[in-house]
């Protein structure tokens, strides 16, 4: 449940309405999964990604079990 407008208008990329860029939310991006059947949380994961209008890298780490 939203309880504001400012809420529901999310700004992922600042700026983008000056450079016709609104409908775009691209980025590149390369990631990495390794299950390990040693350890009590088998799934590490690490990913990279850059976002070319945002001009900005950002970092996803993932712990967690596996199905």
């Amino acid at each position: 449940t939203k309880t504001r407008d400012a809420e529901a208008n999310r700004n992922y990329l600042p700026n983008a309405t000056t450079h016709g860029l609104t409908p775009l939310k691209n980025s590149v991006g390369i990631g990495t999964r390794f299950y390990l059947r040693q350890i009590v949380l088998p799934l590490l994961g690490l990913d990279v990604g850059y976002g070319l209008e945002a001009r900005d890298v950002q970092i996803y780490l993932a712990i967690g079990l596996t199905d």
